[in-house]
């Protein structure tokens, strides 16, 4: 069994956890291949999720499938753009095509560099084009064009739509029936970018129903991006509705297996000496998959620096059962909820140590008795130097 020691979205790790179903979205994946491969599939559509809920893996293992289909039928180029690592272009439709020709084999035919270099010309006023190897190429060729390098004939939207249906004729016949873009990371750029990816697409990738679009989304934070750009005042959940024809949440993942082999842990079984299980704490807190391991480490580094020093003075004991029950719960709300995290380091968390118990199906006994022990450290004629500090390690792990 693969242990995942650093679960990034490496072409490696796309197959592997594709292959193992390691989040148990496999089925959502050929699912979802299956719809954007289907004619009633929308020109656009959102995948929308938290960040961190695994968008980008769902949306890799999907152009992963896709890619491993033999039967002609199903053919289909896909594209995987990420907006965020190309938010200093000056324009994105320049690296969204650059992107797509690299992917297609074709980044040093003419009429990629043509189309590209025309696209830049008619969107920018002092065209940058950096680290664009199609266009360096193009542009040696046809210096002696211009004084500047090139054309002086600045071409219109109708013209740059037509070359680039020309474009989707060519990469569609050549690599399947349709092409797919994925555009991932766009609530992470700079507001004014992330409107250009939105209009630049609109505008010159809906022209051919072959395309299609996956915006892989945090759709509330990009509404905060837009209110950024136009104001506080703009309506930005009619804007987006221009753009998405459809909005699916993520699928669900299960974390169990996918803790079991990234943390090295049976969590069938194991449940911090008898305390709260390891799935049941960050599936009723909604632990994101990214989260996950920052969680598990601090989780981990806080037993190890306790258990220490109760190894070193054995009346410390009694905290044990504090570290078992109520720590992970207080670690788990500080991740995810700032109020209830508020209330649990106040001693004034009762109601949400019963809830999670509750949830977790513990005993009325049971519960009464974690409870007694979380009522009695946080008491002020029983607080000691010890709880104190136990309380600091939480809020600071480093002392920082």
């Amino acid at each position: 069994m693969k242990l995942y020691q650093n679960l990034e979205a490496t072409e490696e790790n796309i197959k592997d956890t594709y292959e193992s179903d390691l989040l148990s979205r496999k089925d959502s994946v050929i699912q979802f291949a299956d719809f954007l491969k289907s004619p009633y599939c929308p020109t656009s559509i959102a995948v929308n999720g938290e960040w961190g809920s695994g968008k980008t893996f769902f949306v890799k293992q999907t152009a992963y499938h896709l890619s491993t289909l033999e039967d002609a039928s199903d053919k289909c180029l896909t594209v995987y753009y990420d907006a965020w690592e190309n938010d200093n272009e000056c324009d994105p439709i320049i690296s969204i095509v650059d992107c797509i020709a690299r992917v297609a084999g074709e980044e040093d035919g003419k009429h990629i560099g043509e189309l590209v270099f025309e696209i830049a010309e008619a969107t920018l006023d002092n065209p940058l084009f950096r680290g664009i190897k199609v266009l360096r190429d193009w542009q040696k060729e046809n210096e002696a064009k211009s004084d500047f390098g090139y054309s002086k004939i600045t071409p219109t939207n109708t013209q740059i739509k037509n070359k680039l249906k020309a474009l989707f004729d060519e990469i569609i016949n050549e690599h399947g029936k349709r092409l797919i873009l994925f555009v991932d990371e766009l609530d992470r750029c700079k507001p004014d970018f992330a409107v250009r990816v939105l209009e630049r697409l609109k505008h010159y990738f809906t022209i051919d129903d072959r395309v299609k679009i996956v915006f892989s989304v945090n759709i509330n934070q990009l509404k905060h991006t837009i209110k950024h750009f136009y104001g506080d005042d703009f309506d930005s959940h009619r804007y987006l509705d221009r753009f998405f024809d459809m909005v699916l949440p993520i699928p669900e993942a299960e974390t169990t297996l996918y803790i079991a082999r990234y943390m090295k842990r049976n969590v069938m079984s194991d449940d911090f000496s008898s305390g709260v299980g390891v799935c049941s704490i960050i599936e009723y807190f909604g632990i994101q998959i990214r989260d996950i391991k920052r969680f598990m480490s601090e989780l981990d580094s806080g037993y190890d620096t306790v258990n220490k020093d109760i190894l070193m003075n054995a009346q410390l004991n009694k905290y044990q059962n504090f570290m078992n029950y109520i720590y992970p719960i207080i670690l788990a709300a500080k991740f995810k909820d700032k109020e209830k995290y508020k209330l649990l380091i106040q001693g004034k968390g009762e109601d949400i140590i019963n809830n999670f118990y509750k949830y977790d199906q513990k005993t009325p006994d049971a519960i009464n008795v974690i409870i007694d022990i979380y009522i009695r450290f946080f008491d002020a004629e029983l607080n000691n130097q010890y709880s104190t500090k136990i309380v600091k390690y939480i809020e600071k792990p480093l002392g920082i």
